[in-house]
């Protein structure tokens, strides 16, 4: 026999809220409250299966998620309803990119027949997008010049690891993030065009956890020195130096602002040769899907309004691994009801560039 849910749960089954968030952490029954919700909107509401998005983050969850709702609605004598579920948008976030994209080829600018990159295809193509940016003319960006120039003439008592292999590695990793972001990359290189630019922006975000005193304080031209300043001017206004603040002093270095500016603008140039690369060969990786999936949406309002049309509900299980890409496509999707699920405590994505910061704020 099935156990009945729990006062918790009915209440997340049952809401009658438009949108809303659910923290529920691991063995709470969250998967019970997901299929239960889809069938009340089903059941009670008046749903078709192919009317209600719902996104899990495993082809594994997905397969999971979608024998379990097409058993109960068998279970219910649903065997239309049941069937419509089978092919239904039970999915993963990359097949829902990859579907959308297709659908739409013509508006997306791409190839309905284009092919999605496996993990080590795309990992083989960003290794040859780093070889290119390091070994391409770097004359009209000064700072990854001066940093490639700068770090070839350091030894490194490491045998393991050589001072190219570092930034390498270096590159690879910043390019993950630049691209997972939801940063374009002309606003990216506006806000890296220079060591200043750097500079600003660090201690603008310094700023903003301070006290209002020392923030118009530095905010006068006469306060310069960076984040050093900013310590000096807390303790002459009696505030307690944060803890996350005191190894600020070191890092906001101008050489630090100097090198950080060059490892952008190489991993911006491997960016940009990587996306031109996969438009030519007509092949996509997963953040390639994503970001042309929300670029969709974006530059055809007609595209999006259809989409919209399709959902009457939206469900995500494993909320917490959402990344700001991710987030954008399905805003842009939600057209009715809406059910977000997961746990902060749970996020493991983030080498996906997950943030479960995002997530946390749906529920505060």
């Amino acid at each position: 026999s099935r156990a009945e849910p729990t006062v918790e749960q009915s209440e997340a089954i049952r809401s009658s809220l438009a949108s809303f968030t659910v923290r529920a952490s691991a063995g709470s029954g969250k998967t019970t409250v997901l299929v239960q919700r889809y069938l009340r909107l089903v059941t009670e509401q008046g749903l078709r299966p192919d009317q209600i998005l719902t996104i899990t983050f495993t082809r594994k969850a997905a397969a999971e998620m979608k024998g379990r709702i097409v058993e109960e609605l068998r279970r219910l004598h649903r065997y239309e309803d049941a069937q419509v579920a089978e092919t239904g948008p039970i999915q993963t976030i990359h097949s829902l990119c990859e579907r959308i994209l297709r659908e739409n080829a013509l508006a997306a600018g791409l190839d309905p027949g284009f092919e999605v990159l496996d993990e080590n295809a795309a990992s083989t193509l960003t290794e040859k997008a780093v070889r290119w940016c390091l070994t391409s003319e770097l004359d009209d960006h000064p700072s990854a010049r001066r940093l490639v120039a700068d770090l070839a003439g350091r030894q490194v008592h490491d045998a393991t690891h050589t001072v190219h292999a570092k930034l390498w590695a270096a590159i690879r990793d910043v390019l993950r993030q630049l691209r997972g972001s939801g940063h374009s990359t002309s606003d990216l290189r506006e806000a890296y065009r220079s060591p200043d630019s750097v500079r600003s922006m660090w201690i603008q975000g310094l700023l903003s956890g301070l006290p209002a005193d020392v923030a118009e304080a530095v905010a006068s031209p006469q306060n310069e020195g960076g984040a050093r300043a900013l310590v000096e001017q807390v303790k002459a206004r009696g505030h307690r130096v944060p803890e996350w603040l005191k190894p600020s002093m070191l890092l906001y270095s101008d050489d630090a602002a100097e090198h950080t500016c060059g490892l952008v603008q190489l991993s911006l140039l491997a960016w940009e040769w990587m996306g031109q690369e996969m438009l030519d060969r007509q092949c996509l990786d997963f953040t390639m899907l994503e970001e042309r999936a929300v670029r969709l949406t974006q530059e055809s309002p007609a595209t999006a309004a259809r989409l919209r049309s399709q959902y009457s509900a939206m469900l995500v299980d494993e909320a917490q691994d959402v990344n700001p890409v991710q987030y954008r496509l399905l805003s842009a999707l939600q057209g009715g009801a809406e059910m977000m699920v997961g746990d902060p405590q749970q996020s493991i994505y983030g080498f996906r560039l997950a943030d479960r910061e995002l997530f946390i704020e749906r529920t505060t």
